[in-house]
């Protein structure tokens, strides 16, 4: 039961995503203008509106994981790119 209770409060931290910053800063920088690249980039060359607004989604999603430095997929396989202090 240690592990269903141990998933269980794995499960609620990501839901409301109050798991530790596991984005270092490297890594936060690049998701940062990546992120932002990605976003701008269907509306540059006028790409049609279902394609632009879903490409402008998954940058805005990834600009967010490096403005506050949690990433949930790190966290499901309990990676980190922070370093230790």
């Amino acid at each position: 039961t240690r592990f269903v209770e141990a998933e269980i409060m794995k499960l609620s931290r990501l839901i409301t995503y109050s798991f530790p910053v596991n984005v270092g800063t490297k890594d936060r920088l690049f998701r940062i203008l990546s992120g932002l690249s990605v976003a701008v980039f269907p509306w540059l060359f006028n790409m049609p509106l279902r394609g632009a607004l879903t490409i402008t989604i998954l940058g805005t999603l990834w600009l967010i994981t490096g403005v506050v430095s949690r990433c949930s997929i790190y966290y499901i396989f309990g990676l980190s790119t922070k370093k230790q202090s």
